[in-house]
Order: C-alpha cells, then structure tokens, then sequence
C-alpha cells in the first residue's frame, strides 16, 4: 500500500498555546542545547530507527523529519513554541518501503526527581503522523521509577490512518496524570515508545512536569470533529430542503458546569442579517461529560440566494477560560443553479499513491460526488465544472465527467456497476494552460438526445474519470478540505432522512465506486473533490434581426449568479 500524494495549492495554519504558570513547573525540557546528557534512544527490534535532535524545523536539516505537504491533515513543518531552538523527532517514513517486521523506537530520560511533589502532571507539544495503523495500538507514553516496570498511557486515540484521521493537530499539547507513579519519587523515567512501520513522523518538543493540574478550571467546548453542515455547500434555490443542525459539546474542564446552552445562528451575508436562530438548554454538566446527538428542535429553510454563515456556540454561567473553543463556524450557499459539496477555497490537488497501480500500469482512475435531487421534475443536467490542479502535465490527455443515477439496491452505500445507468457526460481535452485554481465547465451531453432531465428524489454520482494515454500522465483532481460531512450523514442515517453520502472513487477499473471515497465512515471526511452539477430548468429566449442576418438567443437561468448557459442559433438572409 502506497501513501497519498497530494500537492498544495493554498494552506493557512493558526493554532493557539495556552500559557502555563511558571510557578506549577518544577522540571522542564526544550531542546535547545540538543541530544540532552543522560537521555538514550534505541530500536528495540533491531531495525535502527532512532529518536533525532533536529535543531529547526525548516529549512529540513540532518536529524529532521521531512514535511509531506499534506494540509488536510494538519501536515506542516513542526509548530511547537520553541520548535526553532531544536526538538526530537522519529521518522518512521524514512524506511522508504514496508519493513520486514515494525520498528520499535523508544526515547527515554534520564532519572527526574519528584521526590518533593505530591502531584505531578506531564505535558508536552507534539505533532505526530500515522499511515495505515490505529495510532492507540502503536503510540505510547510510559513511565517508570525503575525502567523495569511502566505504567503506559495513550497519547492518540482518535487517530486511524487510511486517509481517515492520520495526522495530530499541530502542535497538540498532552496532559497526563502521573502522579500515581512518579509522585515522591526520586527517580522517575518517562519514555515515548513508537511501534510503526513505514508510517510518518513523531516530533516532540516543550516538556514540563507540573505539581498542579494545567487544565483549565472553566472549559467548555463545541467538538470541532462533529457538527452538522448543510448536506451541499452550495444547493440551487429550486432543490433547498429543510436543514437540521446538530452539534456535540464536552466538558473539558475540571470544574462542573451550570445553565449550560448550546445556541445555532444561520446568518444571512453582504449585508449581515441573522435569519434563523435556537437555543438548546443542557442545564448542568460535570467535568469530562460528553454530550452527543442532540437535534435542535426547529428546521431552517433558505428562501433566497446568496451566503450564510452558521454558527454554533456554547455558554454556561462562569466564564470560560479557553473561549476560542465554544464555537464553530461553517459557511453555505443557496445558488440559482449549482450543487456542490465544495465552495471553492482552500484548494489542493489529490490524486492515488503509485503504488495504488501495478508497474507500468496507466494510472486510470475516479473520484466522484453524491447529488440528490428532491424536486426533479422539469429540472435538467445542464454541465459540470470541475479543477484539475496540474493541467500543466497533461496537455492532450482528456478526462470525461459520467453522471450517473444510481439505485443502492443492496443498500451498502457502495455504487456498483448494475446499480448505475449512464445519463450524460461530457469530454474534456485538457489544454495545459488552464490554471491550477479554479474551475472549468463543460456542457452535459445526453446518452439519448435532448436534456438530461432528472427526477424527484432520484440519486445521482457525478464521476470524473481518467483513462491516460501513458503509464507516466497522473492526473490531481482539485479537492478542497475541512469540509466534515459525518454529522450530516449521521443524522440523516438516525432521522430516516435520504441518506446524503460524501464522496465516491475508485482505481484502475471503473467497476464499483466505493462510498466515501479515499475517506473512512469512522473518519475526518475532509478530502472533497471539487465536481460541481449545475442544473436548468426554465430556458428563456429573445430574437434579434441585424443587417445580413438573425438569430435566436436561448439562455438559463434568470437571474444568473454563478453559470449562464446561452446557445446562439444563427439564420443567414
């Protein structure tokens, strides 16, 4: 199995340190001064592959783990406080290929007293990447007061791999209580243990032993991992159904919490009007409690074109010491005639890793996304618009866009070949000039003859699909990231709605098109490929008589804000 290769076209990356009392830190280490005296590092299967000082996180220098350019994961040179000044890192991707067996890559201290505390609490910043494992069966931080018996904790849980969750924030900052095994003890050891084999990197850096809890008293939280968004960014007015929101909220704070309430505004933008707002009360929660699965009780339906902003938030009675955490945001359209899961920034291109092909094989392959349409009568496919990121690399190699509608008669969400009909599609040579950001439209050409017409509540996968004519062309669909569907998709699943899935593709062989793509169900579904449907309904028409000639302009929509489709039919006099 290869890794993803994506290439980036546009990143922006703001994270947030919380300051730590000085007075709580009774030990400390950054890095500065290098490899610190005392500490080792060793494989213990023999594979040799070692905990490395790297002295700045770029340019990359000897001892430095390498940066995959990979945004929709977090992926970015190491961002801790004082990750300039030198940090520790193991590069597992350094392997090049699988090995035979894992390496086991361990980092140990040297003996820290804590004989005076009564309570110790272990922080540090970290970034870390996996490729294919789930990262709690591999990661592990231990310690020891005698480096014979540990006592192991979990730094990733939520971490899968397979293009799911693979990377950790960046940095991400970790607690654990140790005060069970290190507390008055004069010699205790902390070790980072890695299991892995041909995965990415894990740097650590800023580590202090605390003898009070870090955490902060009063912090709620929205969880960024898990809240509705509109089933398309962008819907046309004519195919807007009712909206539900949903949103998970934790206590992640050490105090219990009063008059708890989870709030949603939809507003209106240019200029800013709120149109839709509620409130949901949760009354008190404790300390670590999650809330999950609450539906707002009202729906929301936009009745004009234009863009919205939604935003959910949590409050409580005490002030919240870490607000930046009690909202998130996420922004829609309501088009004249667009369906499209992206609304276009934050672009990257994405396309399978080599090893996805056997040797010489023509790297052909899809990616795809899901439309339904609820009110299809006297609607029809007019084009679709799609990014290719690297066109420069492709000139005279063509791509063809199929829509397809679909009937999951054995209900697995995947798409398979006797499943699907063929309704239209459109064939593009690629030129080699167009830009890598953006969109390019193509007309919709009907299997049959006339307008692909589209009917109510029928499904439709709309696959960009590429047959090389070289074993050397690859083609990088423009994908845009941080979209989470899996909110949406679950409360369509839990409220019997039409089920709304994410993205669909498949390699070498257009056989069946797995559900959800290069994304997992238990996964971040942040990887969504720019392929956008527009749609026709009523076709207006004008008549024009000049010297020598007439002719018949047909156009639609009116108004028109995002594509105005015209066919000029010309009559020589």
């Amino acid at each position: 199995m290869q890794k993803f290769l994506p290439s980036i076209l546009f990143f922006s990356c703001l994270f947030l340190m919380l300051p730590i009392a000085q007075s709580q830190t009774f030990w400390e280490e950054d890095f500065s001064d290098g490899f610190p005296n005392g500490w080792s590092t060793e494989d213990l299967s023999n594979n040799d592959f070692l905990w490395t000082w790297c002295a700045t996180p770029s340019p990359v220098g000897p001892g430095c783990p390498p940066v995959f350019d990979d945004v929709a994961e977090n992926q970015a040179p190491f961002a801790s406080t004082t990750a300039s000044n030198g940090f520790m890192t193991c590069n597992s991707d350094a392997a090049g290929n699988p090995l035979p067996e894992n390496h086991i890559s361990v980092l140990t201290t040297n003996a820290i007293d804590c004989s005076n505390e009564s309570e110790v609490f272990l922080q540090f910043q970290t970034h870390f990447g996996i490729f294919a494992k789930n990262a709690a069966e591999q990661a592990f931080v231990r310690v020891s007061t005698d480096l014979n018996s540990w006592t192991s904790f979990l730094p990733f849980t939520d971490l899968y791999g397979l293009f799911t969750d693979r990377w950790s924030d960046n940095p991400e900052t970790i607690t654990f209580d140790i005060t069970e095994v290190a507390a008055g003890n004069s010699t205790v050891y902390i070790q980072w243990l890695w299991i892995a084999n041909y995965d990415f990197i894990w740097s650590i850096d800023d580590i202090v032993l605390l003898n009070e809890d870090p955490t902060p008293i009063f912090d709620l939280q929205v969880k960024e991992n898990f809240f509705i968004i509109p089933p398309y960014i962008k819907t046309p007015i004519s195919q807007v159904t009712p909206l539900r929101f949903l949103a998970d909220v934790e206590n992640i704070g050490q105090a219990n919490q009063t008059n708890v309430k989870l709030s949603i505004n939809i507003k209106k933008l240019f200029p800013d009007q709120i149109v839709h707002t509620e409130e949901l009360d949760y009354g008190g929660m404790q300390s670590g409690q999650l809330i999950e699965n609450v539906v707002f009780f009202e729906e929301f339906t936009p009745t004009e074109t234009g863009f919205y902003e939604g935003t959910y938030e949590v409050s409580s009675d005490s002030v919240d010491l870490v607000p930046e955490n009690n909202i998130q945001t996420f922004r829609f359209e309501i088009t004249d005639s667009t369906f499209a899961k992206t609304l276009g920034g934050n672009p990257i291109g994405l396309r399978p890793g080599d090893g996805s092909w056997i040797i010489n094989e023509p790297h052909a392959w899809g990616y795809g996304v899901h439309y339904q349409v609820p009110e299809g009568e006297d609607v029809f496919a007019s084009s679709v618009s799609f990014g290719i990121a690297n066109p420069e690399a492709l000139s005279g190699e063509s791509v063809v866009a199929w829509l397809y509608e679909w009937t999951d008669l054995n209900e697995n969400g995947d798409c398979e070949a006797a499943e699907r009909t063929n309704r239209g599609f459109a064939n593009y040579v690629i030129l080699g000039t167009e830009l890598p950001v953006g969109t390019i439209t193509v007309p919709l050409q009907n299997i049959g003859t006339g307008p692909i017409f589209l009917d109510n509540g029928k499904e439709y996968i709309l696959m960009l699909q590429f047959e090389p004519s070289t074993p050397t062309a690859d083609l990088e669909i423009q994908t845009e990231v941080f979209l989470d569907y899996k909110a949406q998709f679950t409360i369509s699943d839990s409220l019997d709605l039409f089920p709304k899935y994410h993205t669909y593709a498949y390699i070498g062989n257009p056989g069946t098109f797995t559900h959800n793509g290069f994304n997992l169900p238990s996964g971040k579904m942040i990887l969504t490929p720019d392929i956008r449907l527009n749609i026709g309904g009523d076709i207006f028409s004008s008549s024009f008589d000049l010297p020598g000639y007439s002719f018949d302009l047909k156009y639609f929509p009116n108004p028109a804000t995002d594509v105005l489709h015209v066919n000029v039919e010309f009559e020589n006099q």
